[in-house]
């Protein structure tokens, strides 16, 4: 039952469903190890499969299809998850830090953290990255070296650049 031989696309998903639900929740649990997000992706899956089973060109078979399109929506939900992660800390605030200051002193505070994040928005994503894993993550010059694929020394540079970029950009906003 590779090729489905019916028409509608809706008959070829059920089929492909029964068929490869298992192989992808296989795939996707691979990638992540989280029963919880397994099962959004592999609806995110056979969803994108259903609105796309009319572009299918029979090249490959559907579970090459199938498998791809599982990759590809992992992907994209790492990249959410790391998007939302990195800035998470950085968008949040306690309320404890704020309970104790008076309505000036909580003005300017949440005036200087909104300049702080425009400034490090404002880095290229290169010296963000670094920035992030140093001070936010507390990840080494070696790990940082190892994980991003970088020497060592280039990374040394980019902290220095970004600490410079964000040095000139905070100034120039609090001027």
């Amino acid at each position: 039952m590779e090729k489905p031989k019916v028409s509608s696309p809706k008959k070829i998903i059920k089929k492909l469903y029964i068929q490869y639900k298992q192989y992808v929740r296989t795939v996707a649990f691979s990638y992540f190890r989280n029963y919880d997000l397994v099962d959004d992706i592999v609806q995110e899956v056979f969803l994108k499969a259903y609105m796309h089973v009319n572009q299918f060109k029979r090249k490959s078979t559907y579970k090459t299809w199938l498998y791809r399109i599982t990759i590809n929506v992992c992907k994209d939900y790492e990249m959410k998850q790391r998007t939302r992660d990195k800035y998470k800390p950085m968008l949040t605030e306690s309320k404890e830090e704020f309970l104790d200051l008076s309505a000036e002193e909580y003005v300017f505070k949440k005036v200087e953290k909104q300049d702080v994040k425009q400034a490090l928005l404002s880095l290229s994503t290169m010296h963000r990255q670094v920035v992030e894993l140093y001070y936010f993550k507390g990840f080494s010059i070696q790990e940082m070296s190892q994980k991003l694929g970088l020497n060592p020394s280039t990374i040394k540079s980019r902290l220095r650049r970004a600490k410079k970029g964000f040095k000139e950009t905070y100034e120039s906003m609090i001027k």
